[in-house]
């Protein structure tokens, strides 16, 4: 009987070690299990450096950083995304790269870099294509140091985003845009070269498409601002880029004008003609009436154009 009670516990202390070991055995496992899982998810740390949105088109545009890819775009539309690394290679040395999304539904992806004494913006301007693809078209350079600043372009062959990577070959010449120099000896900067450009090129609609869209008027409006003495050519630019169909960009120009100037008569007409070409029909009828209103006060109701009455009652 005392055999057989030992031969029981010699079996269940066999029974207790070969559990334990197996516990311990699963733990450790359990435990580098959890180690690989803690390193993989250490190695696929990504930042998001920056993100902004084309609301009407359904889009999100991200500038994120890992590791291993660097820096790269994450573009999240209604239907599909997309990654794009950025090769950084062409550059002399980047010291950021920025997003900026527009109003009038373009992005841009901005290298920045220090060239001596002056600073170099490069602008890869992306819009959509009648295809829905977003493509490449343009390239601005932006040059500023203590004494001048300038503003050049180049169209380029259509680059679509699936074959993006930052790295564009040189295809032509920069043509200028807009350049001051003399902010050393005070001088003013003015409007008029650009105004001239725009006079040259009306009815041109893919030319001042490039020279004159938001990205460029916001470089213009930051070192020219609206005032008194160049309010008529301002006004006078976004009526050559409405009456060359540009009305997005003629509405971004105005919006800011009358914001300004809230009596400058004429720009509101300019403004209803805009918003009624981008089918905006309510606010083109609420910026109309301010019009006739403005009109009547002056006593000068016999020379509104009939349009506007006409599209006022629809």
């Amino acid at each position: 009987m005392k055999i057989i009670y030992n031969v029981k516990l010699v079996l269940a202390l066999i029974m207790f070690a070969s559990t334990f070991l197996s516990c311990k055995k699963s733990s450790s496992e359990m435990r580098n299990k959890v180690s690989v899982l803690e390193k993989k998810n250490k190695n696929d740390e990504k930042t998001i450096l920056q993100t902004c949105s084309l609301k009407k088109l359904d889009t999100k545009i991200s500038l994120l950083e890992d590791s291993d890819k660097g820096l790269y775009l994450f573009i999240k539309e209604k239907e599909r995304s997309l990654e794009k690394t950025l090769n950084l290679e062409n550059f002399n040395e980047v010291s950021s790269v920025k997003l900026q999304c527009n109003s009038d539904e373009t992005f841009q992806v901005i290298f920045s870099e220090k060239l001596g004494n002056s600073y170099q913006n490069t602008i890869h301007h992306f819009r959509k294509s009648a295809h829905s693809i977003f493509n490449l078209n343009t390239i601005y350079i932006q040059i500023s140091n203590r004494d001048k600043v300038t503003l050049l372009y180049t169209e380029i062959k259509p680059v679509k985003i699936s074959n993006y990577n930052a790295s564009i070959p040189m295809e032509s010449e920069y043509k200028k845009i807009y350049t001051f120099s003399g902010f050393q000896e005070n001088k003013t900067p003015s409007i008029d070269d650009f105004f001239q450009k725009i006079e040259v090129h009306k009815g041109e609609k893919n030319t001042l498409k490039n020279i004159s869209n938001e990205f460029v008027l916001d470089f213009l409006l930051e070192n020219i601002a609206i005032d008194k003495n160049n309010l008529s050519k301002y006004n006078n630019i976004a009526y050559y880029l409405e009456q060359s169909g540009l009305y997005t960009e003629a509405i971004y120009l105005l919006e800011r004008i009358i914001k300004q100037y809230p009596n400058r008569t004429v720009a509101y007409i300019n403004l209803g003609d805009s918003y009624w070409g981008v089918g905006s029909f309510e606010k083109a009828k609420k910026t109309y009436q301010t019009y006739v209103k403005q009109m009547q006060k002056k006593g000068k109701e016999v020379i509104i154009p009939k349009r506007v009455l006409e599209r006022i009652v629809k």
